[in-house]
């Protein structure tokens, strides 16, 4: 009976690990709509910067749980100090009108990818054109970024 069990062993494990593994593959009709979703994310990101900013279409865009980098510092941090942020800073002040460029997206599973891109402010604000990495996780509510990096860009 021991024998039985040691032999056993190594094939139920490896059962388990083909069976957690064949759960998170992609199929090609999975990762396009993945893409596009991440993509239409993104760019909803980029244009809630335009023009006059409506806080709660922007914080709409954000898990509960995000995190916020602005070129090297954090001081919104998180979602309740970004939405503060947003509320007393940009709301009624900000005047961008901010276009995406090289756009990449990286599928991580079903339920989370990474999109880096560039984008440029047509009215030349210097604060309105750079790079961000923004990781994006799939909830119950939809697609939402849990984590923005943004930076300078020299030259786009």
């Amino acid at each position: 009976m021991r024998t039985l069990r040691y032999r056993l062993m190594p094939i139920l494990i490896l059962f388990s690990l083909s069976n957690f593994f064949g759960q998170n593959r992609i199929t090609s009709a999975e990762l396009k709509d993945i893409k596009q979703e991440a993509s239409s994310l993104a760019n909803r990101w980029v244009h809630a910067w335009n023009g006059h900013i409506d806080c709660e279409k922007m914080m709409g865009l954000y898990d509960a749980d995000m995190k916020y980098v602005w070129r090297g510092v954090s001081p919104p941090g998180n979602y309740n100090g970004f939405k503060s942020f947003v509320e007393e800073k940009l709301v009624g002040q900000s005047n961008y009108d901010l276009s995406i460029s090289n756009i990449d997206i990286t599928v991580i599973d079903k339920d989370s990818a990474i999109v880096f891109l560039h984008f440029n402010d047509k009215n030349d604000s210097p604060y309105g054109s750079g790079a961000a990495s923004l990781i994006m996780v799939k909830k119950d509510v939809g697609w939402k970024i849990i984590y923005v990096h943004e930076s300078s860009v020299e030259n786009q």
